[in-house]
């Protein structure tokens, strides 16, 4: 049916949920900040991230790549390759993804080439960020535990001398 709503309850207070939707808001707008950043970079005339994606373009067909034929056929340090890879994986407008080969140092593919690869891969990412945000709510924790307690001191009453 057309125009027919239901009014959404949320049992969530209104405190919390504001605090949510500043924390998503600050996310989105930081996303949106990065993407910026690296479209720029990307339509620089000799830019180093274009100058990467456009062999990476080029070559992902023939499977497995290596940072030492890139470091050779371009002229950039392995290190600066391996972050504007790491770069274009963010880039929402550039179409590959690429993923490290398993047990082979040094080389690289697409995520389209092997789907157990990109499987393997992506869990292992996901079990990083799981990681991580426990790590940033332990540290909430501990920094939120903090503060309580300074109130609870500034609070307490002063002791008279006499």
């Amino acid at each position: 049916m057309k125009g027919f709503k239901l009014p959404i309850i949320s049992k969530v207070p209104i405190e919390v949920e504001n605090k949510i939707n500043k924390e998503v808001e600050r996310d989105i707008a930081y996303s949106n900040l990065r993407q910026d950043k690296f479209h720029k970079l990307f339509n620089k005339p000799n830019s180093v991230l274009r100058k990467i994606g456009d062999y990476l373009l080029m070559n992902y067909q023939k499977g497995e790549i290596s940072y030492k034929e890139i470091r050779d056929i371009l002229g950039f340090s392995e290190d600066s390759i391996k972050l504007k890879v790491s770069e274009l994986n963010f880039y929402k407008n550039f179409p590959l993804t690429m993923i490290p080969v398993p047990k082979r140092k040094g080389y690289i593919q697409s995520c389209l080439r092997n789907d157990t690869d990109y499987e393997n891969w992506d869990l292992k990412k996901q079990r990083t960020i799981v990681s991580m945000e426990q790590v940033k709510y332990k540290a909430k924790k501990t920094t939120s535990a903090k503060e309580k307690t300074k109130k609870e001191i500034r609070n307490l009453p002063q002791k008279q001398s006499e």
